[in-house]
């Protein structure tokens, strides 16, 4: 079977139902041409190739398409808030495996239960599309995490997989190395509240990347005693940006989005209330000339122009719990998994862990800040590495390379400054354990313990050390 000749999606659909070894043969056959092929069904040929790679069978890709067709298939809203077309919703529940009047109250109505009564109350079309909006959100959240789940456990020896063991415990048992590739520094021709999360996560790891590398060189210098040299340790830190975008005692600038998104308020009032708060002295805020409909945050990299249209109703991402329950209780078993994040035979409970709920778990800020806090979390318990991108040009042209932009990258990331640090001081440096053990003969006073016994003892080193480096530069001065 040649894929160049493929044309229809129902042969796509017929390949689906393929066994995972006619797929794989099929497929793997066809790769150089998947690679060239650039119209819209080779990328999904290519996806099916990754899925199989996955060790999907057949029965598991048919519902992850069931989860994407899903998405696309979100019901259209009506004025008021009605579904204008109910085939719309019966196929997203089909294919979900949950009820279908379940599904459609849950986007027209609020539910609240007052003393065991439940009970519904009619909601605004804006309203109905927070629902929609944020059920098709969660379910490409819950796809992805499950794939990335998948393929770790893919990825992973045989031997360390023990039943009802997650991937989090096995983590905690075993070392890993992971591999984190973040989002670039982003600035649009219009830029929006998803451009405020990226490049607020771009500021928390460069962050992470001035506590490795600077603010370690100035605990360095104190515990050597060096403290009347720290001056010489100059360097950009963004941590004034950090506090004013997150911090909560004063309220910090996404605090402040997520108070406006839950009242009776508008965009407009939105960026007043942020031009009034922060707009001040010594702040990384500023106001452009020309807009009263935006403001800028004076970025590590560069001063970025936010446009707050919207701003409120994308901070918006509510999830009614009666969608919450039925995709836990989906009738396809499959769906109900990927749903909790179940993979192979985990532990339901371990992968389900109960938390507390919190109010703000309504916007997405607020989601986006508690998961960037978990990863720096996991970050500063790993010993990390960085591997700084450098964009040559802004066309994604080969062969082109301007040196101003350039330039202006590794100033922004700290490299000139890492690079100017690394060369007035000491790049390689030996324990002190080391140190003792090459240079403690040396010394003519040196007692009988010898390095083993200092070893057993667990003595100080650093102290020892000191004598003995001491001793060598007397040496050194009279020779």
């Amino acid at each position: 079977m040649s894929v160049s000749k493929i044309h229809s999606k129902g042969l796509f659909a017929a390949l689906l139902m393929l066994s995972y070894s006619k797929m794989s043969s099929i497929l793997s056959k066809q790769w150089d041409f998947l690679q060239k092929n650039n119209n819209q069904f080779g990328h999904l040929l290519l996806l099916l190739y990754c899925l199989i790679t996955l060790n999907l069978m057949k029965e598991k890709r048919m519902i992850v398409n069931k989860y994407l067709f899903s998405i696309l298939l979100s019901p259209t809203l009506g004025q008021p808030c009605s579904i204008e077309n109910e085939g719309e919703a019966k196929n997203v529940a089909k294919l979900l495996g949950i009820e279908n009047k379940d599904f459609a109250d849950s986007l027209l109505y609020k539910t609240r239960t007052i003393s065991g009564e439940v009970i519904q109350s009619t909601i605004t079309k804006d309203e109905c599309n927070v629902y929609r909006n944020s059920f098709a959100k969660e379910l490409y959240n819950r796809l992805f995490n499950w794939l990335v789940k998948r393929l770790n456990y893919t990825v992973m020896p045989q031997n360390l997989r023990e039943k009802g063991k997650g991937l989090s415990k096995i983590k905690e048992d075993y070392h890993h190395i992971g591999l984190l590739d973040i989002f670039g520094f982003e600035i649009l021709e219009l830029n929006s509240l998803e451009q405020l999360f990226i490049n607020y996560a771009n500021e928390k790891l460069q962050q992470l990347y001035i506590e490795y590398i600077f603010k370690a060189e100035e605990k360095e210098f104190m515990n050597e005693g060096l403290k009347n040299y720290l001056s010489e340790l100059n360097f950009k830190d963004n941590q004034h940006i950090l506090d004013m975008l997150d911090k909560v005692n004063p309220p910090g600038v996404f605090q402040t989005i997520d108070e406006l998104s839950s009242v009776n308020s508008t965009d407009t009032l939105l960026c007043d209330r942020l031009v009034k708060t922060y707009h001040k002295p010594g702040m990384a805020f500023a106001i452009p000339r020309m807009s009263k409909e935006s403001f800028i945050v004076k970025h590590t990299a560069k001063d970025v122009e936010y446009n707050i249209e919207n701003f409120r109703a994308k901070n918006k991402d509510e999830l009614p719990k009666v969608i919450e329950d039925n995709m836990k209780n989906s009738s396809l078993t499959l769906v109900s998994r990927i749903w909790k994040g179940l993979c192979l035979d985990e532990d339901e409970a371990e992968a389900m862990s109960p938390s507390k709920i919190n109010p703000r778990d309504r916007f997405l800020g607020y989601k986006f800040r508690m998961q960037m806090k978990d990863l720096m979390e996991e970050l500063q318990k790993c010993e990390c590495h960085f591997i700084r991108c450098v964009k040559p040009n802004d066309t994604k042209e080969p062969g082109s390379f301007i040196p101003s932009l350039v330039l202006r990258q590794i100033t922004y990331m700290g490299i000139m400054d890492t690079i100017r640090i690394r060369k007035e001081i000491y790049p390689i440096r030996r324990s002190f354990q080391s140190f003792y053990q090459r240079y403690f003969e040396l010394d003519p006073e040196k007692t009988s313990i010898t390095f083993q016994e200092h070893l057993n003892k667990g003595s100080n080193f650093r102290e020892l050390s000191r004598k003995y480096s001491y001793f060598i530069k007397v040496i050194s001065f009279s020779l």
